[in-house]
């Protein structure tokens, strides 16, 4: 194809400048058709719980289009489940897929501002990123941030699960602190943007669950939260009917196991 800065458009005839209009018309629209064919390969690799696949081929998408919101918000997501499946002796790695999922969600949420899928990716991330930090400060930071961007799901979309999970999450993590990541809230932060409260943190889980119910992943953390209030006989019975589920997705292995751990340790 001819590059158009060398052309002198202003001298062609206007049939040839029709013509060129029109066939470079054409090479976008194959192009974009290429992108949208790929992309939709990765959703597929991605429901096949093929991720290093499927972010191969969003990676391709990026380079070729730095702009495309939906590849940089799931390429963001498969560098998550990537970086979560790694032991926590493999730190260094870890950090480096949780970096650029960081870096890609980031991107696809100054793409896509109302889309609740690229802030979800953002909010993965930084979780991630909570779960390998040794500073209180630090894991403290991102609390505040992950607490707006979950806010802001909500507010993209009132009946999207994970919305709600995270901000039960957000309930349950910040009522485990130490005494110096609650001085560190206090001290840097002036604490946080809503009292911490583990019956809060119930209600969402509890909306989670009935917006998806049968998630594991929720189910195991509602139980955390009624360990939390005393209350073994209602998380053993949570626990219970999780292992009693189909696995749906494909980390529910890891969470029955944390399922069976738990069960063991309230039954003893």
């Amino acid at each position: 194809m001819l590059a158009l800065t060398s052309l002198q458009t202003g001298n062609l005839p206007v049939m040839e400048l029709r013509q060129l209009t029109i066939a470079l018309q054409l090479w976008l629209l194959s192009f974009t058709a290429i992108a949208q064919t790929d992309f939709e390969r990765g959703l597929a690799l991605e429901h096949a719980f093929k991720d290093h696949e499927a972010l191969a081929l969003y990676e391709q998408i990026i380079k070729a289009n730095p702009n495309h919101a939906e590849a940089l918000t799931h390429g963001s997501r498969m560098l998550s489940n990537i970086a979560g499946r790694l032991k926590t002796n493999q730190k260094s790695e870890k950090s480096g897929y949780i970096d650029q999922a960081r870096g890609y969600a980031v991107r696809a949420v100054a793409l896509n501002p109302n889309n609740a899928n690229a802030h979800l990716a953002f909010v993965v991330s930084l979780g991630l990123e909570s779960e390998i930090s040794s500073s209180a400060s630090e894991k403290v930071r991102n609390a505040k941030v992950i607490y707006k961007e979950g806010k802001t799901i909500l507010k993209l979309d009132s009946n999207m699960a994970v919305g709600y999970f995270i901000l039960g999450k957000w309930h349950l993590e910040l009522g485990q602190l130490n005494w110096m990541e609650r001085a560190a809230c206090d001290l840097f932060f002036g604490g946080m943007p809503e009292d911490v409260s583990l019956e809060q943190a119930l209600i969402y889980m509890q909306r989670a669950s009935k917006l998806k119910p049968n998630n594991i992943l929720f189910l195991y953390n509602e139980a955390l939260v009624y360990q939390q209030l005393d209350n073994d006989k209602k998380a053993i019975e949570l626990l219970r009917y999780s292992l009693t589920l189909a696995n749906r997705e494909p980390d529910d292995d890891i969470r029955k196991e944390k399922c069976r751990a738990l069960l063991s340790e309230l039954e003893e």
